[in-house]
């Protein structure tokens, strides 16, 4: 029982770690801007990298709809993704 929770925890750790590199795949990239999609917004990324303590990197934003379009050819952020994360917690108190 011990073992199989141990495992439990560690595979648990492992895919949070992963997740910025899962996101940065083109399936994740794809599934992100699917998820920032409404029924008047498309979103398109052409490419994101992502990393918990390095530097996050988008190519080629694009938002389309009735009222709004918005272009981004190339963004980086020199910030880490776990103080962005946090950044954005806690301003929504």
């Amino acid at each position: 029982m011990k073992k199989w929770l141990f495992t439990f925890i560690i595979t648990i750790i492992i895919c949070f770690f992963a997740l910025p590199t899962i996101f940065s795949t083109p399936w994740g990239v794809k599934e992100l801007s699917k998820k920032l999609s409404s029924n008047n917004q498309s979103v398109s990324i052409e490419n994101l990298s992502l990393s918990w303590f390095g530097n996050q990197r988008m190519d080629r934003f694009e938002s389309k709809g009735p009222d709004l379009n918005i272009s981004i050819p190339k963004t980086t952020l020199e910030t880490p993704l776990w103080k962005l994360l946090l950044t954005i917690k806690n301003s929504a108190k």
